[in-house]
């Protein structure tokens, strides 16, 4: 049985918020204005037949939160807040419904270095069922902690395209660690190409305030599930890749709304069921549809933490 959060996590927890508290009152790290943004965003993918006798259905609701930003010289600071329920509904397997949550807590850095540009990200984070959510700090373990991360550097000129990084999360449907290379592309606010691995990208702008935007992503994950009675556990995990179009239009105020249209493919659900039988079955192919909201200069939030790459 795996420890209990008591003991440990309040522990790094305090030591995090001291840090963030004591960022402002450094010399060298001073607040800054902007850099805040609320988005949400709701994804539903219809039934799909998981064969041989079975179907699943699927709904995401990404938030993503930035609220602060500190600069260290010609370096910036941002904190964040980013929070995902996933709920899969089953038919013709002995298995409840699923409400799965990914918490995290993403720090960015962006600096500068001579012909590059740094880009980074880490995110503790928290991935667990329901009822373990409700009562983490009596019900938690260190099964339920991770950490996601990134690091990039972006050519600073458009004759230096090139980016080159490192990635550790769970999109691949468990933790592992992978390259990111490509190279990235803007002409001002008009368009933006990204052609990288493993998440390319293009966003062009269409008329005065929309903006229409493609994105191929890994959006699968891994939970740590305990079952309703508390007496087993284990790892749920999905395997799955995404195509997204969406249609961006903006507002007064820096209010902006989301509509997208996307494919869900190689879909594979790895968990157990209520008689302890491990399922391990590929989901045919579906369709999503997805409409959310953004506040400020937001990222699109994407199913299970692609937009934390900003």
């Amino acid at each position: 049985m795996a420890k209990r959060c008591p003991g440990r996590f309040p522990i790094l927890l305090g030591v995090a918020i001291g840090f963030i508290a004591a960022a402002p009152l450094s010399s060298a790290v001073a607040a800054e204005a902007g850099a805040k943004y609320f988005a949400i965003n709701a994804s539903r993918l219809p039934t799909a037949d998981l064969p041989p006798d079975a179907t699943v259905s699927t709904e995401d609701t990404p938030i993503a939160v930035a609220f602060a930003r500190f600069s260290a010289g010609a370096a910036t600071i941002d904190l964040g807040f980013d929070w995902q329920h996933t709920r899969y509904e089953f038919e013709g397997i002995d298995s409840r419904n699923r409400d799965l949550h990914r918490v995290q807590f993403p720090i960015w850095i962006a600096a500068p270095m001579g012909k590059w540009q740094l880009q980074s990200v880490v995110a503790p984070s928290i991935f667990t069922s329901s009822n373990v959510l409700g009562d983490f700090f009596n019900r938690g373990s260190s099964d339920d902690l991770a950490v996601t991360a990134r690091v990039e550097l972006r050519g600073s000129s458009a004759h230096r395209p090139w980016v080159i990084g490192v990635a550790h999360d769970r999109s691949l449907g468990k933790s592992e660690t992978y390259p990111v290379l490509g190279f990235a592309y803007e002409a001002g606010d008009d368009l933006a190409l990204r052609l990288t691995w493993p998440d390319p990208g293009l966003r062009v702008r269409l008329a005065e305030r929309q903006y229409g935007s493609f994105r191929l992503f890994p959006a699968g994950s891994q939970w740590h599930v305990r079952t309703d009675d508390f007496t087993r556990e284990f790892d749920y995990r999905f395997e799955a890749w995404r195509s997204q179009f969406n249609w961006n239009v903006g507002f007064a105020n820096n209010l902006s709304l989301d509509l997208s249209l996307g494919y869900e493919f190689g879909r594979s659900p790895h968990f157990t069921d209520r008689l302890g039988a491990r399922i391990n079955r590929d989901a045919d192919d579906q369709w999503l549809f997805a409409v959310g909201f953004r506040w400020g200069d937001a990222p699109l939030p994407l199913t299970h933490g692609a937009h934390l790459n900003r």
